[in-house]
């Protein structure tokens, strides 16, 4: 019977959280970063848009970022005791996505020149919190990539990080675009973040 309803039950892609009582952790719909972007040339003109918010998936690095300063604001190991000024959106052409990812794994396949640069989003006054249903969600409002002198990418993913550049901060979460895009000079990226949680 435990095995047709496990072949019933799909489970969401989400990170293992231990539940007391259990023997073994269970998934649970802890969605961290949903995002939309959109390209427009050096005209304003539309190039490309996602339809819909496309789900991310939660690197290590952000599970324990999430509850290290929760829960164990000592823990060390490079993690912030404190939530940093900033978290940085950027861009990457990773050929694929792994939880263990870090910054070290994104800055091999970051793009560099042309006016790129991981932007900052403020963490006292970047996100606009809101509950529009059974989850509570921070939006962050519409961030531009904009080409300058050159192209930028191609590009494949988002990213959320802890650095402004480098290696030195955590890799959060990352989300694919729905297709591979390059930035020609004087054109624009526009995405938009949605963070949430919920069971």
């Amino acid at each position: 019977m435990i095995e047709s309803l496990k072949r019933a039950i799909r489970l969401p892609s989400a990170p293992r959280i231990w539940t007391p009582g259990r023997t073994t952790p269970t998934k649970k719909r802890v969605s961290v970063l949903h995002a939309r972007s959109w390209q427009v040339d050096r005209d304003g003109r539309l190039v490309w848009a996602e339809e819909d918010f496309r789900p991310n998936i939660l690197h290590d690095e952000g599970e324990l970022y999430l509850l290290v300063l929760a829960f164990d604001t000592d823990y060390g190991q490079g993690f912030p005791a404190s939530a940093p000024a900033n978290l940085y959106l950027g861009l990457d052409n990773r050929s694929g996505l792994s939880e263990g990812d870090t910054l070290a794994t994104v800055v091999a396949a970051e793009p560099s020149g042309n006016g790129y640069a991981r932007i900052p989003i403020s963490t006292s006054t970047g996100f606009t919190l809101s509950q529009p249903g059974a989850a509570y969600q921070a939006d962050s409002g519409v961030r531009t990539f904009t080409a300058s002198g050159g192209v930028i990418g191609p590009v494949r993913h988002r990213f959320l990080a802890t650095a402004a550049s480098g290696t030195t901060g955590k890799l959060l979460c990352s989300v694919p675009l729905s297709v591979e895009r390059t930035l020609q000079d004087g054109d624009k990226l526009n995405t938009t973040l949605v963070i949430a949680m919920g069971e």
